[in-house]
């Protein structure tokens, strides 16, 4: 797990090279290295997990006959053993016991039809001549931003500020403004500086690059190809291969562990495959936000060794001052701090994590899931007492216009939605609605491929990790379960009546009929107090003005807002709480509008 940078752009100096490096090191504290051909420049930072040896260290230059092949690759490649033995039948030579060569090794092979090939979690750039390519991972789970303005230079990498430093661009985005502010994170290709982007999910960018000016030559698309059987195991065993694989390191590895079933069955697995596993419960102080019970009930009913984090509040403070160093974006995630507090602890003695992440979208686990179904059922018929006195605002707010624009009703009751955000909001969920043909399974793919995990919880999960040092694989982000649970009937996975109880049941001799009773907590930190010191009255009005000048369809929507109703609503007051501090952030780095 590393981070990249990188350009085609060969007059840029070696000093600001060093200075775009500089802003990713902490993502790769291991090495650090910067390498120019006749065509691009690439910068690697390595956190060392698999071949510890410096032959892999990167940037990383391959040869195989008349091909010469250089990389910056950031991420793990789960089954990269499978590939390589295809590859050394096929006549290919290794020289390390990385997956970065292997990488390099299967494009020879295969070109942009490598990626197809993979599983696992990547960002990376390829050049081999005039060719350049960039790739994503199919979730989403590796940052990979960019910048090509027309038949110009390119500019890549895992950081915003790096890709700022290296391009010039630092002007803001209104759009991206927009869309913060509807949804409390930036979707997408988007982001918060205009002409620099994200590479979506999965996609695979293909440029030619001629006296330092790249044309575009196609956009594409990998597609998971499910290779063996593994597919048509049961679901629960296909969950043990998924922790199994992620288990390839020549590190120690270690989980997070909540009170929580997804949590609980990542760490019981590895627990067999590895006893004595030692496992992170982050707790505080205040009994509300507690999952002590259950953790200590599932730790002791599976012979788990629980390392209980109480969390301080002054660990709270010191990562709040970190949020933008980490985040770079606006970011309004609570559950944002604490995870940046207990990455720094766990990056003490563990190089890699296991989690949880990524079950609740699977299985059906997010309120949500039914409040939204029994609206959308129920929709023409509420929409008759849309008048009356006995539907809630926030009903009225949802049924107040057609089915087509369900989703931005939704986040409105919670979110300042302009035009432009509403469009592609309602785009993206009706998209899903109909590829899907039903509409549960609709919302669960607008959750996977937009609000939830590429941009959101991903991406709370990778920088706050990564800026310790910390690499976190997700068993549940796994392409095969992802297959295997699509095609099980809905009737099965959706019971509001108990949450998961396909899991429960799946894993019964894990959890025991006590944990029947249990109910979702979440990870919500008690931050209340940073809330009140740092976003008062002032800060709200001085922040009205900053937005009425650079996103004015913003400021359209909020300029009757007055703080004291606003304090009422913490998701609402938390969009403007956590731009706020993004907007204070920028005095002290390159994204200075």
């Amino acid at each position: 797990m590393c981070g990249i940078l990188g350009t085609t752009y060969l007059n840029i100096t070696g000093e600001k090279m060093k200075i775009a490096l500089k802003e990713i090191v902490r993502r790769g504290p291991d090495n650090q290295d910067i390498v120019k051909n006749k065509f691009v420049y690439f910068g690697h930072t390595r956190l060392s997990i698999l071949d510890l040896e410096q032959r892999s260290n990167q940037p990383f230059s391959y040869k195989h006959q008349d091909r010469n092949i250089l990389v910056t690759f950031n991420g793990e490649i789960y089954n990269y053993l499978i590939i390589k033995e295809d590859l050394i039948k096929k006549g290919y030579l290794f020289n390390t016991n990385s997956d970065t060569e292997v990488v390099c090794a299967a494009y020879c092979e295969y070109g942009l039809d490598c990626f197809d090939f993979f599983e696992g979690m990547w960002a990376v750039a390829i050049n081999e001549g005039s060719d350049l390519v960039l790739s994503r991972d199919r979730l989403g789970k590796k940052p990979l931003y960019y910048s090509h303005i027309q038949n110009e230079s390119v500019f890549f990498g895992s950081s915003l500020k790096s890709v700022s430093i290296l391009s010039g661009q630092d002007k803001l985005n209104p759009e991206g403004i927009e869309l913060y502010f509807a949804l409390g994170f930036i979707p997408k290709h988007y982001s918060i500086i205009e002409n620099i982007s994200k590479i979506e999910p999965g996609n695979i960018y293909h440029f030619e690059i001629k006296d330092e000016a790249c044309s575009l030559l196609s956009v594409s698309k990998s597609k998971f190809k499910e290779k063996g059987s593994l597919g048509k195991l049961s679901v629960k065993k296909i969950i043990y291969a998924s922790v199994e694989k992620r288990l390839q390191s020549d590190v120690p590895v270690t989980t997070l562990m909540s009170g929580g079933m997804d949590s609980t069955i990542v760490t019981s697995i590895l627990n067999k495959l590895k006893p004595k596993v030692e496992a992170y419960f982050v707790d505080f102080k205040d009994k509300r936000l507690s999952e002590k019970k259950w953790a200590d009930y599932l730790a002791a009913r599976n012979g788990i060794k629980l390392n209980r984090f109480l969390m301080p509040s002054e660990d709270l403070n010191i990562a709040f001052k970190d949020y933008y160093s980490v985040y770079e974006e606006p970011f309004a995630d609570y559950s944002g701090i604490p995870s940046i507090a207990i990455f720094k602890e766990v990056s003490k003695k563990y190089k890699v994590v296991l989690t949880g992440d990524g079950g609740d979208e699977l299985f059906y686990g997010y309120p949500h899931y039914y409040k939204k179904t029994i609206l959308y059922l129920f929709f023409n018929i509420l929409k008759r007492f849309r008048d009356t006195k006995f539907l809630p605002q926030s009903v009225k707010t949802i049924v107040n216009g057609s089915k087509n624009e369900f989703e931005s009703n939704y986040l409105k009751n919670h979110g300042i939605l302009t035009p432009f955000a509403t469009s592609i909001i309602n785009k993206n969920f009706n998209d899903c609605i109909k590829k899907s043909k039903s509409f549960l399974k609709g919302v669960i793919e607008y959750d996977r491929d937009f609000y939830n995990w590429p941009e959101k919880y991903l991406v709370k999960v990778d920088r706050s990790s990564m800026f310790s040092a910390v690499e976190v694989r997700s068993p549940f982000m796994d392409e095969n379960l992802i297959g295997k649970i699509n095609k099980i009937p809905t009737i099965f996975l959706f019971t509001p009546y108990s949450s998961k109880l396909f899991l429960k049941l799946v894993f019964f001799k894990t959890f025991g009929l006590k944990y029947f009773t249990a109910s979702k907590k979440g990870f919500t930190p008690p931050i209340d107090k940073l809330r009140d010191t740092n976003f008062r009255e002032e800060d709200f009005l001085e922040l009205k003005l900053y937005l009425k000048i650079n996103c004015p369809n913003v400021y359209k929507q909020i300029k009757k807002y007055e703080y004291r109703k606003l304090r009422k609503d913490k998701i609402l007051f938390d969009r403007f709480f956590f731009f706020n501090e993004w907007k204070n952030s920028l005095k002290d780095n390159s994204l200075n509008n």
